[in-house]
């Protein structure tokens, strides 16, 4: 079975405890700091919350939306590969794979620039979503910082 997103399923454990913990955060924060918000500084946090939960929300679905295969080369890129390096066959995909791809037994298809197949985002990180991934780790870190702020 082919896996093509995050959003698809199977879905895994992982995934339901990633929501969570966002989901854990949001509210720890609006309750630890909703009854000071007649504080005018505490505004400036709550909306800094606001924008680095959306920004975490917006990272985590491109990661999962962004889809990492390598489509395979073309006729003319095999003809093109240099002779000391033999391209590669996918057996289970059915087409030569670019350098730097791997086949992931998870999703049943090839990676570009494959780096891992996340469990807690279900999907493969390649070189097509790895920025946005390191993004939403970077976000997720924030939103945390920031729910121990008050």
């Amino acid at each position: 079975m082919r896996h093509a997103s995050g959003t698809s399923s199977p879905y895994r454990n992982h995934q339901l405890v990633v929501s969570v913990v966002i989901l854990l955060d949001a509210f720890a924060f609006g309750l630890s700091i909703g009854p000071c918000l007649n504080e005018v500084e505490l505004w400036g946090l709550a909306a800094a919350f606001v924008f680095v939960l959306l920004a975490l929300v917006a990272t985590v679905l491109s990661t999962v939306c962004i889809n990492p295969i390598d489509v395979g080369m073309s006729r003319d890129q095999l003809a093109n590969v240099n002779q000391t390096k033999n391209p590669i066959y996918c057996f289970q995909c059915k087409f030569y794979m670019r350098p730097k791809s791997k086949h992931c037994w998870n999703c049943n298809m090839c990676i570009a620039g494959f780096d891992h197949h996340c469990l807690w985002v279900n999907h493969c990180i390649g070189t097509r979503n790895y920025g946005y991934f390191f993004a939403t780790t970077f976000w997720l870190l924030c939103s945390l910082a920031l729910s121990w702020a008050p």
